[in-house]
């Protein structure tokens, strides 16, 4: 037994250098530059090889600075990897928040989130009264500044005999952040950043300074965008804190960072395993004596870009994956918005209970919490880390060669770059380049959209100066709105009907042009039938989508043509199938278009729209 366990050891088997392997799978396919073709193209000003190994560690010189090695610092028996299961409440009346956070509170919820924008005065005894400050993280954002609410706020833990020390929170004032989002900078309000400081000093784990790039990733920047912007954004209140008597060490304690998490999960993962040292390095720079990267304290939230109204169930499984990215690239606290919260006014109980409970599962039944850093040793995650790092840090230094962040926001040339970005991923839906189920692809048919029901949708309209939340799929949206209003208005049994019609003896190819349109058609809702099949519902077909293979087109097309013109007359044909690829001469004349994988849907889709007098009146 012991002869055969040593004969099939894997220390028997030769060990291949990463050069190696590259040569032998170059010399199997015969193809010298097929590392070309697999190279992820990250978008990010880098491109990936699908295969690291632990060769490719040694060009990164701060590994270490990219783990999370810290264990959660309220309490060991939360076990070793802990983050607040946080929940936003949008104060409108004092008391009824106060009775919000405690139900929740007692639901599942570790720490909430008091949204006070809207109020100019805060009861800050009745929000607060009954929350055990001491065993929860409670946060503040204020829009509108309010020197008042920190001293009462002060004054509260005072009667209440609590130390600030004792207290894990966040206090959300961020005057760039909101420069970012709405183009308007009262440089005054720096002041009162300096104002909370000094108040603040004996606050230890109530982080005091939020600086929030969510809005960029609800806008479609670039991880590298967003992790440059935060580097930019440290250093502006930074130097002006420093100036004004705050030491760098007191400020680095003092920051939380609030990300958006999108819908690539490696390269989330990444990108917050980046933040920490990208931070750690920034407080190098200003000569912090004790910082490490288990200090920097990250909260993070699921993105508003990857998220549809079309199919809104399939957002409950984009929000757990970006949760999962955010927990396992090391956040100290998440938010998981419910599915429907960009779209309506106000979310319904069961989806918000099940937003809560994302981060509960992900705890009691997937165990993440277990697992102090669950990417650690990821040749493939800290490859793609290094390079995020190294590009985050080249534009942030090019950043502050043009005079910093509030300059580089002041000519709008930051914005112009997320906004390329955004664009570039919205044409890839368009075009087919990215999928996004029940938007672009795999649409849900049966699905009835009301549009009267879906509120907040000018505000996800894009903006091309400032960061405003939008949804990629906003140009799906629209369309799918606009052929359910018509269906409102005339009935949906009068909607124009989409018949496919097979023509040629490729059956294979039959079927999968078939499946091809019933997508394509179905993402704005056009009924779908086989030619002839439903007597009842020809008589509202308005479009023929021809399907049969590109040698067949030739030869049937025209005789069926001809067929169709003479019962049915009104009718646009479509081919499926890039014209470039078919001899069309003897039919192209009579037909509208052709459809395939790289047809832009968005702009064909529209335009038939128009052609068919689909309108919003």
């Amino acid at each position: 037994m012991e002869d055969t366990k040593k004969t099939i050891a894997f220390s028997n088997f030769e060990k291949l250098s990463k050069k190696e392997w590259i040569d032998q799978v170059s010399k199997e396919l015969n193809d010298p530059n097929f590392e070309r073709k697999i190279s992820w193209k990250t978008g990010e000003g880098f491109d990936l090889f699908p295969y690291q190994t632990e060769e490719d560690l040694e060009k990164i010189k701060d590994l270490d600075l990219q783990h999370n090695l810290s264990i959660n610092r309220i309490d060991e028996n939360y076990g070793l990897r802990h983050w607040v299961n946080r929940v936003d409440i949008n104060v409108k009346k004092v008391s009824s928040s106060n009775s919000e956070a405690l139900e929740l509170l007692e639901k599942g919820a570790e720490g909430v989130h008091f949204h006070l924008e809207d109020l100019d005065e805060i009861d800050t005894k009745t929000l607060l009264q009954g929350i055990g400050l001491k065993y929860c993280d409670v946060s503040f954002s204020l829009r509108v500044a309010s020197y008042k609410f920190i001293l009462d706020y002060i004054d509260f833990l005072k009667e209440e005999n609590i130390s600030p020390q004792e207290l894990n929170g966040s206090l959300s004032f961020d005057p760039i952040g909101d420069y970012l989002e709405c183009g308007d900078f009262p440089r005054q309000n720096l002041d009162i950043i300096d104002y909370l400081f000094k108040e603040g000093k004996d606050f230890h784990n109530f982080k005091l300074l939020t600086i929030r790039s969510n809005q960029l990733a609800d806008t479609g920047a670039s991880a590298v965008q967003q992790l440059s912007y935060n580097l930019g954004a440290i250093v502006e209140y930074a130097d002006y804190l420093t100036k004004r008597g705050h030491s760098a060490d007191f400020i680095f304690d003092n920051i939380q960072l609030h990300v958006g998490i999108s819908g690539s999960y490696f390269l989330e993962i990444a990108k917050l395993r980046a933040l920490r040292s990208l931070v750690s390095r920034l407080a190098i720079a200003y000569q912090c004596k004790d910082y490490s990267a288990e200090v920097l304290d990250i909260h993070a939230e699921p993105s508003i870009f990857s998220k549809s109204i079309l199919d809104p169930y399939t957002n409950m499984l984009r929000s757990t994956t970006e949760a999962m990215s955010a927990v396992i690239g090391g956040c100290d606290s998440l938010t998981v918005p419910s599915h429907d919260a960009t779209f309506v006014d106000e979310p319904s109980a069961s989806s918000k209970r099940i937003a809560r409970n994302v981060s509960n599962i992900l705890k009691e039944e997937s165990y993440l919490h277990k697992v102090v850093d669950a990417a650690a040793g990821s040749y493939y995650i800290e490859v793609l880390t290094h390079y995020l790092i190294e590009e985050a840090w080249n534009k942030f230094i090019k950043i502050e060669e043009e005079g910093g962040m509030l300059k580089v926001l002041d000519s709008g040339q930051f914005m112009k770059e997320v906004i390329a970005h955004r664009n570039k991923q919205i044409e890839d839906l368009a075009y087919g380049k990215k999928i996004k189920v029940g938007v672009n692809m795999f649409p849900n048919v049966k699905e009835n959209i009301d549009p009267a029901a879906i509120k907040h949708y000018d505000f996800m309209e894009a903006d091309d100066h400032w960061a405003r939340p939008m949804r990629a799929s906003a140009a799906f949206e629209k369309l799918r709105l606009r052929m359910e209003s018509y269906g409102k208005r005339k009935g949906s049994a009068n909607l124009p009907v989409v018949a496919y019609y097979l023509v040629g003896e490729n059956l294979a190819m039959q079927q999968a042009r078939m499946h091809f349109i019933e997508s394509f058609f179905g993402i704005v809702g056009f009924p779908l039938i086989r030619y002839g099949s439903d007597p009842k519902a020809m008589e509202h077909v308005r479009v023929v989508v021809f399907c049969g293979s590109d040698e067949d087109y030739p030869n049937f097309i025209p005789k069926v043509i001809d067929k169709i013109d003479q019962g049915e007359r009104g009718i646009s044909c479509i081919v499926a199938g890039n014209n470039e690829h078919i001899s069309s001469a003897n039919f192209e004349e009579e037909i509208y278009g052709f459809v395939h994988a790289r047809t832009h849907k968005v702009d064909f889709l529209s335009k038939l729209m128009d052609h068919l007098e689909i309108i919003v009146e």
